[in-house]
């Protein structure tokens, strides 16, 4: 049993996993600042929507599950903004957003296009799009084939791979592209879980204590894999640029008298 505090549901825990995020939020490009308009795409529990809320930024939070979004209102709903929907189209403001936040998500929607367009449309000039995906070309793919974790069948619905999500990215609008192998999702799950399916306690919450060990216990495997490129994750950056407008012709053709 993990010694008081320390579980994910103490003290210590939801602190250590606040730090853990802005930190992961930061690295992965997100622009966390004070004022700015950010959206939370499947924002689940509203553990990335905490840690910008706290940052100072207005959030809007995207979750579809009835459940999620319930614990979402009980635990920030005075804070932030709770759409209780699926992301389809006209479901997002439009051109408002400074950060459009989507992590593992893309890969569970039934419409990766239709998904991508509704984000970058909800962009104000500048902003910008952060996402995570499965990395189905990493070491961990390619060593365990169809038992790694990343593939889960029961729910991702799509696999990428870093040129077809530029591809995808630059589909939309988007540019400024940049798509980098990371490691796993929080801590180095993936490769726990491959190992040991059933200690994934989103599946079986039983086995929450046993998991967080083997996490430890495969972590430095997992960075050395980030360390080579090879890392579980997919993690990618896009920006809107505002179209630069045509200049008015007859106030050339003032200025030029």
């Amino acid at each position: 049993m993990a010694p008081p505090g320390w579980h994910p549901g103490g003290v210590v825990g939801r602190l250590l996993n606040h730090r853990m995020i802005a930190g992961q939020l930061t690295a992965a490009g997100a622009a966390i600042r004070p004022g700015r308009r950010a959206i939370d795409v499947g924002a689940g529990a509203g553990a990335r929507s905490r840690v910008l809320s706290q940052a100072g930024m207005h959030v809007i939070a995207l979750e579809p599950d009835a459940r999620e979004a319930a614990r979402l209102r009980a635990s920030l709903g005075r804070r932030i903004d709770v759409i209780e929907a699926p992301l389809v189209p006209g479901t997002l403001p439009r051109d408002q957003a400074d950060l459009v936040l989507a992590w593992h998500v893309l890969e569970h929607l039934p419409d990766v296009d239709a998904a991508l367009a509704e984000m970058a449309g909800a962009l104000a000039p500048g902003g910008r799009l952060v996402l995570a995906v499965p990395n189905a070309a990493s070491l961990e793919s390619r060593l365990f084939g169809g038992r790694w974790h990343g593939w889960e069948p029961a729910r991702h619905r799509w696999h990428f791979r870093a040129h077809v999500l530029r591809r995808l990215l630059a589909g939309v609008g988007l540019d400024a592209i940049d798509v980098r192998v990371a490691g796993g999702w929080a801590m180095p799950t993936s490769l726990a879980y491959s190992l040991a399916p059933r200690l994934d306690h989103q599946l079986h919450p039983g086995h929450r204590g046993w998991s967080l060990g083997l996490v430890a216990a495969v972590a430095p495997f997992a960075a050395a894999a980030r360390l080579a490129r090879h890392g579980s994750q997919l993690v990618a950056v896009a920006t809107f640029s505002a179209p630069v407008a045509e200049p008015d012709a007859a106030r050339c053709d003032v200025a030029r008298r």
